[in-house]
């Protein structure tokens, strides 16, 4: 079993996906296969089945529009992060685009961050989540939790035109 299919099997057995896809599946009229055959022993490739099974989960879960479907609500709480009272930018990966953003934030707005962050390192620790009450709602999630979206969009903006300018030179 490659290192690709090992790591998509975690992902889906860790968060109940595999379960899901297929009522995902029906939900969305997306077309989207539970896990590959095990017969099968060759790596995976961008044509796969699990690639384009997390394309698809990406582009409905990291959809831009307002617009909130059935599948895209399941996927907010079967991610979790709301339960410890995070947003969807505060979980990035920290990438030298992610933390250039981070620097421009106001700093209240850095302050916040850091308080959320803090605050679900502090539960998961202790193995506890915040009561329901105080968990983001996805419409919150949508309207607040993508705070760097201009940010990361003008930072990536800015790195084209400084490979354009090298290009030139």
């Amino acid at each position: 079993m490659s290192m690709a299919t090992s790591l998509s099997f975690g992902l889906l057995r860790g968060s109940g996906l595999r379960r899901a896809l297929p009522l995902a599946a029906r939900m969305g009229g997306v077309a989207l296969t539970a896990r590959p055959s095990p017969v099968t022993t060759a790596p995976l490739t961008a044509g796969s089945s699990w690639t384009q099974s997390a394309r698809t989960l990406k582009m409905y879960y990291g959809n831009e529009s307002t617009e909130i479907t059935g599948f895209r609500r399941w996927l907010f709480k079967a991610a979790g992060f709301n339960q410890y009272g995070l947003y969807y930018h505060d979980c990035l990966h920290e990438t030298d685009d992610v933390k250039e953003a981070v620097r421009r934030l106001s700093p209240q707005a850095q302050d916040e961050r850091a308080f959320r962050i803090q605050r679900a390192l502090h539960l998961s620790m202790r193995k506890v989540v915040l009561p329901r009450e105080e968990w983001p709602t996805l419409e919150e999630d949508i309207q607040k939790g993508r705070y760097l979206k201009d940010l990361l969009k003008e930072i990536e903006a800015e790195n084209a035109e400084k490979k354009e300018w090298e290009a030139k030179i």
